[in-house]
């Protein structure tokens, strides 16, 4: 399997020209894009998706969403993450970007980009 890499940003989204890698720690004030998708039924039935069990936070019930690889823009990987989760395909017309923002998780500090 190929290594997960990352586009490095500062606090304000401008790119620092180097790559984060999933399997090292991530420097303070250090930042990569994580995208949520929540798929919206016509009847506002909202699709949630369960943890394998072998996962952090086995079992548990979470709407879909993942990081956003090396160049990639943040649509195109709410469409690959929404793809590689569900099977469901869209495209960047289908999104609505919904909210942005930066929250700390784990110890690191990540920005979400949350569509629906």
């Amino acid at each position: 399997m190929a290594r997960e890499v990352w586009d490095a940003y500062d606090k304000d989204g401008n790119k620092l020209g180097f790559d984060l890698f999933r399997d090292e720690p991530i420097p303070k004030g250090v930042y990569h894009i994580v995208v949520e998708i929540y798929t919206i039924t016509e009847s506002n039935e909202v699709l949630v998706t369960q943890r394998h069990k072998n996962k952090l936070f086995a079992l548990k019930w979470e709407v879909t969403g993942g990081s956003v690889l090396k160049n990639e823009t943040p649509e195109q990987g709410a469409i690959r993450e929404l793809r590689e989760e569900t099977g469901i395909e869209v495209m960047n017309s289908d999104l609505n970007l919904y909210t942005l923002i930066t929250i700390r998780i784990f110890l690191r500090f990540i920005n979400a980009l949350l569509y629906s």
